[in-house]
C-alpha cells in the first residue's frame, strides 16, 4: 500500500470489505470526514505508541466486541482502549 492515498486506502478497504485499523492518535484521513465520505467501519487502537504485541493482545482480547462491531450495520467506529 506504500504510496497510496487515504482514499485509495479506503477505496480498497471498501472493495475488499475490509475494516480499517488505526492506532493514530489523530486519524486524519481526508482531514476528518471519512466517516461521512466513506461510511465505511474502523477500529481505532487508542494505545498511544503501543507496540505490536501490546496492539495484537488489545484486539485478541477484544474480538467477540470486534466481531459483534463487524456484524453491525449501523455502527462505524469501534474505540479500543488499553486497560
Amino acid at each position: 500500500m506504500q504510496g497510496m492515498t487515504d482514499s485509495n486506502i479506503w477505496e480498497y478497504a471498501k472493495t475488499e470489505n475490509y475494516i480499517i485499523v488505526s492506532s493514530l492518535k489523530i486519524m486524519t484521513f481526508d482531514n476528518g470526514l471519512f466517516f461521512l465520505v466513506f461510511r465505511h467501519k474502523v477500529i481505532w487502537l487508542s494505545v498511544g505508541n503501543g507496540r505490536t504485541k501490546v496492539l495484537a493482545n488489545l484486539i485478541l482480547k477484544n474480538s467477540k466486541q470486534i466481531i459483534t462491531f463487524a456484524n453491525n450495520s449501523t455502527e462505524g467506529l469501534f474505540v479500543l482502549n488499553q486497560t
